[in-house]
């Protein structure tokens, strides 16, 4: 028994599986379904197709069964298979029965485009987030620069306030000094 199916597929895609069974001996298949599932979400499993027959004599022939579906919109992640038949195979001398096997096996990788989508935008907005960052560590240092401009400022101010307060002193004390200088020279 082989499997094969598209390696790789987008949501809404079609993928074609085939399902081929090719016998050395004298086999008899009595029962087989082949169960393809999809992850909603990539989590919740979900039936998107199924392959099953009845009483298949295989004798040194291959039987060949091909089936496409198309996946959902939300499934992503890898699809899964899971084979279960009943068969028995004929060698002359005996006859070997095999009941109810099951195997299961990944299949076809379904690309997540809504995840590719927010992995692009959260790429954007990281890059917006660095570039306001930027920004924002420019404009603190510039604020962090003119608050000590203005502390030299504020100093200023205050140098020239003592000087105009001791020039206005002066002054007035010069002019009161001219006012009662003596009329009379000694």
């Amino acid at each position: 028994m082989q499997v094969n199916a598209t390696t790789e597929a987008l949501p809404k895609e079609n993928v074609t599986v085939i399902l081929q069974f090719t016998a050395q001996a004298n086999v008899s298949i009595s029962y087989f379904n082949l169960d393809i599932y999809g992850f909603l979400n990539g989590s919740d499993r979900l039936l998107m197709a199924n392959i099953n027959d009845n009483d298949l004599l295989l004798d040194n022939e291959a039987k060949t069964y091909s089936r496409s579906f198309q996946v959902h919109e939300q499934v992503w992640g890898v699809t899964y298979g899971e084979v279960s038949l009943t068969y028995s195979a004929d060698f002359g001398v005996f006859n070997l029965v095999f009941p109810d096997l099951v195997n299961g096996f990944t299949m076809t990788n379904v690309r997540s485009v809504y995840l590719e989508n927010l992995e692009g935008e959260l790429t954007s907005l990281s890059e917006r987030y660095r570039q306001l960052n930027a920004t924002y560590w420019q404009l603190f240092q510039n604020y962090t620069s003119l608050q000590a401009s203005l502390s030299e400022l504020d100093a200023t101010r205050t140098a020239i306030a003592v000087a105009a307060v001791a020039a206005v002193f002066f002054a007035v004390t010069t002019v009161y000094l001219l006012v009662r200088r003596p009329k009379q020279q000694w």
